[in-house]
């Protein structure tokens, strides 16, 4: 993956462990400019959180993961032990 962040040079990661994987998230929006469309797009986001994401790892292999409705509960609970920058 191309822009993939090396642990050596970031100190970030140094206290974390497992594989690097990319997660991206896709906004449809219409709009009249670049900007725009990103606005809309964190609006979206903030009203409704996807439940789909495609997921990409260190090798370049994408997967579209669709969460069920116990992952998402899962994922909110404040107890969940989660590495997110």
């Amino acid at each position: 993956m191309s822009d993939k962040t090396d642990s050596a040079t970031d100190p970030e990661f140094d206290d974390f462990e497992g594989d690097h994987f990319q997660v991206t998230i896709t906004v449809d929006v219409i709009a009249s400019n670049p900007t725009e469309a990103a606005m809309l797009a964190y609006w979206s986001l903030n009203d409704e959180l996807p439940d789909t994401f495609d997921v990409k790892d260190e090798a370049g292999n994408s997967e579209e993961i669709t969460l069920t409705e116990e992952q998402k509960e899962e994922a909110l609970l404040d107890e969940l032990s989660l590495d997110v920058l």
